[in-house]
């Protein structure tokens, strides 16, 4: 059975209950935090996706098929979460900014943009990664995901080439990850050692790796010749 999962989220979010949405919106931090963020995004990152986009799927989009997930029970309006262990962090909440980058990804594969769609789940990857339906999401469709990243970047066990120069002064959501992920890289053979040795998950490393190889950072060495890196 197929779902729009757009719905989906839509539907979890009306059944978890207002009070989350009315606590967030209360504290004044965090809202000015969330407009903050969505400012720096919206003037570094997004003018990438308003290239001109085809109008009609092209051969190579992929197509996402959405299963319903049976293993999410919904949480009664009555029950009350049991308060947190002091070390342990409080669950990720999705968001509208989540919801509409979520939706880019989707339109984006719609029209058959996959490099426009990927860089979009890449934001959503960084932002939202440990968000409940995230997480149910790539776990429904990472094999095709995965298997789109090959086709972009080559194959996962030809050689790799990192560039030295870090990541100069391009803007990364979490510039962190993406100078440990050139410092790991440079001790690799390829993108399959790459993605093993990654502190972070299969899906972020390959969002990572798709963004440092547009940014030249990176690329994988043909067999007729090699990528040039900056």
């Amino acid at each position: 059975m197929q779902l729009d999962l757009a719905l989906f989220l839509r539907l979890s979010r009306t059944l978890e209950g207002t009070t989350a949405e009315a606590q967030v919106a209360l504290d004044d931090h965090a809202a000015v935090l969330s407009a903050l963020d969505r400012f720096l995004l919206s003037i570094n990152e997004r003018s990438e996706l308003l290239r001109p986009r085809e109008a009609a799927p092209t051969e190579a989009a992929i197509k996402v098929e959405l299963e319903e997930s049976h293993e999410i029970p919904p949480i009664p309006e009555e029950e009350t979460p049991a308060p947190a262990a002091e070390e342990e962090l409080p669950p990720q909440i999705w968001t509208r900014q989540h919801d509409l980058l979520y939706e880019d990804v989707l339109w984006l594969f719609r029209v058959g943009d996959n490099e426009g769609a990927l860089i979009s789940l890449g934001r959503l990857l960084a932002v939202a990664s440990d968000t409940q339906e995230l997480q149910r999401f790539l776990e429904i469709n990472e094999n095709k995901l995965v298997n789109l990243y090959e086709r972009i970047l080559g194959s996962f066990r030809l050689p790799l080439q990192v560039s030295d120069d870090g990541v100069g002064d391009r803007y990364f959501i979490r510039p962190q990850d993406a100078l440990s992920l050139l410092r790991i890289g440079k001790d690799c053979e390829n993108l399959d050692q790459l993605i093993e040795r990654s502190p972070m998950t299969r899906m972020q490393t390959l969002a990572l790796v798709h963004r440092l190889h547009s940014e030249g950072l990176l690329a994988v060495q043909t067999g007729d010749a090699q990528q040039n890196v900056n």
